[in-house]
């Protein structure tokens, strides 16, 4: 996994992100094979049944929400972030670094190398036609690739950049999950500035945010459980009224209740917006950083890390590399890219 970050101000796009590469293999810790399936009440060890007298443990497929992605492998210094020439966009890519044996700057190649694809990008592009193009053509790639796989490696692809013949930056986010399906979603349209996450970014949503998706499911998960326990004790303590009704709690209560509502959580207090480039640059960087950081503390082997890859498009000049992009040998360095200064 990684974290990629494409941030849409007025006046350009900031793509982000760190480079550290690892790969990652579905594994199951046996004892929560041993908790979920056996019945460890005998010493025989049995296959645990259920009411019906039927062993719990049926398929394979009962297996997959135990899977765990673990970290086993690590390479430094992995370019994330593509240039789509001779558009003015570029791809930010977290998840799978092969696909059916080809890297993903393999796959980027080749796309741009397609004659219908080259043509497309020197006339009247659009960002949504691009990443609608990708999609078809990764598709293809990565369904001959797991045919079949009973758990896929998942993909978080953003593209972003600027439409041919329109001034605002647009963003989309191309995902791939670890069950094959894919969607194609736009996460900022044109005229919207917002800062989209891709990869692994829990930590720089509490930051932004206030709060990142796993604790606001902790969250509702924690109230929902209060109400219904409340429920039960307000039950039980008027059970001997015959004219009072007392309602289940359900969905519809806790919508009527504000649950959702996450108004009471304050994040970063600042126009986003109205960023200059310098400081949408700065922001960027700073939050990989925070990613990279609170992975260097963790019980956990990190999967976000190295140096930080940071890329500037602007309307009028195009896709730009922010951080020095070099292949090095003892003090000396050659560009990656013609376009760095």
């Amino acid at each position: 996994m990684t974290t990629t970050i494409s941030y849409a101000t007025r006046d350009c796009l900031v793509l982000g992100c760190d480079s550290l590469a690892t790969s990652i293999k579905p594994m199951i810790d046996p004892f929560e094979i041993f908790k979920r399936f056996i019945d460890h009440e005998d010493d025989d060890l049995k296959l645990r049944i259920d009411e019906n007298g039927t062993t719990i443990l049926k398929t394979f497929g009962d297996f997959i929400d135990i899977f765990e992605q673990v970290p086993y492998n690590q390479l430094p210094s992995v370019t994330k972030i593509f240039e789509i020439e001779p558009a003015n966009a570029g791809f930010l890519f977290a998840g799978a670094a092969v696909i059916g044996g080809k890297s993903i700057k393999n796959i980027i190649d080749e796309f741009l190398a397609d004659t219908n694809i080259n043509k497309y990008l020197k006339g009247q592009y659009t960002i949504y036609g691009i990443a609608n193009r990708f999609q078809g053509y990764l598709t293809k790639i990565y369904n001959n690739s797991y045919v079949n796989a009973p758990v896929k490696p998942s993909i978080d692809i953003l593209i972003s950049g600027y439409s041919k013949i329109h001034p605002f930056p647009e963003i989309y986010r191309l995902n791939y999950n670890n069950q094959g399906s894919h969607k194609l979603e736009a996460e900022a349209k044109r005229g919207d500035h917002k800062i989209v996450f891709g990869g692994q970014y829990d930590v720089i949503q509490r930051v932004v945010n206030g709060l990142d998706f796993n604790n606001y499911l902790n969250y509702l998960k924690k109230v929902k459980q209060i109400i219904r326990n409340y429920y039960i004790i307000i039950r039980e303590q008027t059970k001997d009224y015959k004219n009072i009704k007392i309602g289940e709690p359900n969905e519809k209560l806790f919508d009527k209740l504000g649950l959702n509502e996450l108004d009471w959580i304050d994040g970063i207090s600042a126009d986003i917006s109205d960023f200059s480039e310098q400081a949408a640059i700065d922001f960027v960087d700073f939050l990989v950083e925070i990613m990279i950081k609170s992975q260097q503390f963790s019980n956990r082997l990190p999967t976000v890390g190295g140096n930080i890859h940071i890329a500037l498009l602007r309307k009028s000049e195009g896709f730009k590399w922010i951080s020095r992009e070099e292949f090095n040998h003892k003090g000396f360095g050659i560009k990656k890219y013609e376009n760095q200064k």
